[in-house]
């Protein structure tokens, strides 16, 4: 206990010399594992605080915590809640014109984190949808969103006009990578009273709020890891009526991801990715197993373990002795080994605080 409260008491010290917004960030998201057991938070934030950084929290998209930890009623909130809803509906008509064509699909990314852990109460708001489907299946679910009214193209949001791919352009770009070019629509928007702006896929007009829905349809994770990672894990879900990725799958590949977008991109300011992570870090079904096992199978050591030690650090998430010591960098290849990249997301370089982590974290170096 008395190294928790030292631990507990470094890290406040820590939060007291940054910048509001980097104290308030590491706050949230070192007050997720609490938020998710309705447990006391252990890092209060004030109204006063929040409102003098909220709108750098809205673009990191984690201005949700704050909603979902302290205030959840808050208008922001129910605009998020009902964006989701609307993307809802439209997964659910997409959903079923694809079961309709013998077609499957499974939910992946941001929708498999509301469903699966956040009890369908958004973080922020998506711009898209994403599913993945068997690339055997493409003919089927184009004609699926076809059918609905989708349309391969780009929107242009001062017109809302979606400006459709040539066909040319779509036959190399739909079969020579790992998912196919975004399908949207533009969709009314219901008024409801707590929508008094318009932001992120939504959008007003003169006499009208609209909603742009996308889809992206996913074929595999990546170039070089194949789908059947996904269909082999795959779990049917009551509250989408779908199949949807695994849980501990969704989480190493988020990891995976998400850690060399950090790495090679030195201005990515969107942290939401780290709040889905964390959240489901803290989710009791979680096969350590499995995900140990992928780790080992593709030799990604440095991005899941420095992903996963810098959350427990700030989280304290309690992750088992022997998942951290598996998955240490000097256990695999090093290819994709960067270094610490998360500190910098919070102003900290390469110095997230260095004695405090290291020695935190000596637990995961044997």
């Amino acid at each position: 206990m008395a190294s928790i409260i030292k631990k507990h008491t470094e890290f406040s010290e820590k939060l007291l010399k940054m910048a509001p917004v980097h104290a308030v960030s590491l706050k949230l998201l070192a007050n997720v594992p609490a938020m998710m057991r309705a447990a006391p938070l252990p890092y209060p934030v004030s109204p006063e605080v929040f409102q003098s950084v909220a709108p750098a929290l809205f673009k990191r998209r984690i201005d949700s915590l704050y909603y979902l930890q302290f205030d959840r009623n808050a208008e922001p909130q129910q605009q998020y809640r009902n964006v989701f809803e609307q993307q809802n509906r439209a997964f659910e008509t997409v959903r079923d014109a694809a079961r309709d064509l013998d077609c499957d699909v499974c939910v992946y990314k941001g929708l498999n984190y509301l469903f699966r852990v956040f009890d369908r109460d958004p973080i922020n708001m998506m711009h898209d949808v994403d599913l993945v489907v068997r690339r055997a299946d493409v003919p089927r679910i184009k004609q699926a969103l076809r059918g609905l009214g989708y349309v391969q193209g780009d929107l242009v949001e001062n017109t809302l006009e979606i400006v459709p791919r040539t066909q040319e352009f779509l036959e190399s770009y739909d079969t020579e990578g790992y998912e196919l070019y975004a399908f949207t629509k533009v969709l009314d928007f219901p008024a409801h009273p707590a929508l008094n702006n318009a932001r992120g896929p939504v959008y007003k007009t003169s006499d009208a709020m609209k909603i742009a829905v996308s889809f992206d349809i996913h074929l595999s994770p990546s170039l070089d890891l194949g789908a059947q990672l996904i269909w082999d894990h795959a779990v049917h879900v009551t509250a989408a009526a779908a199949a949807c990725t695994d849980l501990t799958v969704q989480v190493w590949l988020s990891a995976l991801r998400y850690y060399i977008e950090v790495a090679l991109n030195r201005r990515r300011r969107n942290i939401r990715e780290l709040a889905y992570i964390t959240a489901a870090l803290s989710h009791p079904r979680l096969d350590w197993e499995l995900f140990v096992a992928l780790t080992h199978t593709h030799g990604t050591h440095p991005p899941i373990w420095y992903t996963l030690a810098f959350l427990d650090h700030v989280a304290e998430l309690s992750i088992p002795d022997w998942v951290l010591m598996s998955l240490h960098p000097t256990k695999g290849d090093r290819t994709f080994d960067f270094g610490w990249q998360y500190p910098k997301l919070f102003g900290l370089l390469d110095e997230l605080p260095k004695d405090e982590l290291r020695s935190g974290l000596a637990r995961g170096n044997g």
